[in-house]
């Protein structure tokens, strides 16, 4: 009977030290979405955003197949402020401009 009692009591110890752990990480996840955000303060300011990198890929040459490919190219994005852009093989425009809300026309 004791062995017993020391199981269960093992368990709930282990289980209170989860617990304040979730705890531990809630307090600092509601700390992170409270941080305010960095905004550079010429960002209005400029006209232009340009981004040049690179992409890569692995992929099956169909679905189930066991032969894989590697795929390597460009990756090119530009916006003129934040109304006209282009990224990858899209050219758009933004006509509506908010903080929560951009509204436009995309050719793809």
């Amino acid at each position: 009977m004791i062995f017993t009692l020391d199981i269960i009591n093992g368990v709930a110890s282990e289980a209170d030290d989860a617990m304040e752990e979730a705890t531990l990480w809630a307090g600092v996840s509601e700390e992170i979405d409270e941080a305010p955000g960095y905004e550079y303060p010429r960002d209005s300011e400029r006209k232009w955003a340009v981004s040049i990198g690179l992409s890569s890929g692995f992929a099956p040459d169909y679905e189930g197949s066991n032969d894989y490919g590697f795929g390597i190219g460009p990756n090119i994005s530009a916006s003129w402020r934040d109304t006209i852009f282009y990224k990858g093989k899209s050219l758009g425009v933004n006509i509506i401009r908010q903080k929560n809300l951009k509204a436009g026309l995309l050719l793809a």
